[in-house]
C-alpha cells in the first residue's frame, strides 16, 4: 500500500526561529497489491465404513496469497470428521493477516451400506418333504417372509417366494432379492406287457420302465 500524508501550516503559530508550524491534515492509503485465492477438492464420494452408518472423510483446500503473508485456512467441517450416511457441504475459508477471506464450497457424499442379501444353501427346487437353508446377510435382527421366522438362517420347506427384512446399522433394510422355492415331480413312464387271461386266472401286470 501507498500511503500521503498532507502537512498544512497552523495559522498564527510560529516556533523559535521563525520557522513555521505543521500539523497533520490526513492520512490517505491508497492501491494495495495484495491477492487471495482458495481451490477446494471436487466433490466426495464415500461408501459408509463397516459396520458404521457413515464414514471418516479426509480432504484439503489450497489457499494462495501475496502481499498480507501466507494464508491460513479453516472449514465448517474439519477434515477426518465422521460424516453420517447422505451428503453435506463443507466450506473452506482462506483468510489473510490483512483481514481478507474468501471461500469455496464441496460436498461429501456417504453412500450406505450394502442392502441385504439372502443366499441359498443348495438348489431351491426339490420334492415335497425336502428343504433348502437360506441365510440373510448379518444384521441385528431378522424377519422373514412368509413365515415371520426371526433368526438369520432358516429352513424353507414350503413353496414360495422368501425375502427378509433385517436391522441394519442405518435401519431397517429389505433384501433386494428374493429367493423362489419350488416342489418338483418326477414322472414314472413304462410299458405294460399283454398278457392273456383265461377263465378266473390270476395274472400279474408288470410295468417295465
Amino acid at each position: 500500500p501507498v500511503v500521503q500524508l498532507r502537512w498544512v501550516q497552523k495559522d498564527g503559530v510560529s516556533q523559535a526561529g521563525g520557522r513555521p508550524s505543521f500539523a497533520f491534515d490526513n492520512i490517505v492509503v491508497t492501491g494495495s497489491s495484495a491477492s487471495l485465492s482458495i481451490t477446494c477438492p471436487g466433490n466426495i464420494t464415500t461408501p459408509a465404513a463397516s459396520g458404521q452408518c457413515g464414514a471418516n472423510v479426509n480432504y484439503t483446500a489450497t489457499a494462495n496469497g501475496t502481499g498480507c503473508g501466507t494464508p491460513s485456512v479453516s472449514y465448517s467441517i474439519a477434515p477426518g470428521s465422521f460424516f453420517a450416511v447422505g451428503t453435506t457441504t463443507v466450506t473452506a475459508t482462506a483468510t489473510d493477516a490483512c483481514s481478507n477471506s474468501t471461500s469455496c464450497s464441496f460436498s461429501v457424499t456417504v453412500t450406505p451400506p450394502p442392502a441385504p442379501t439372502i443366499t441359498p444353501g443348495g438348489s431351491t427346487t426339490f420334492c415335497s418333504g425336502g428343504s433348502v437353508t437360506l441365510t440373510a446377510s448379518a444384521g441385528t435382527a431378522y424377519l422373514w417372509s412368509p413365515g415371520g421366522e426371526t433368526t438369520q438362517s432358516i429352513q424353507a420347506t414350503a413353496a414360495g417366494s422368501y425375502y427378509v427384512t433385517i436391522q441394519g446399522v442405518c435401519g431397517p433394510a429389505t433384501s433386494t432379492n428374493t429367493v423362489g422355492v419350488e416342489f418338483t415331480f418326477t414322472s414314472m413312464t413304462g410299458v405294460l406287457t399283454e398278457t392273456s387271461i383265461t377263465g378266473s386266472s390270476l395274472v400279474t401286470l408288470t410295468i417295465v420302465i
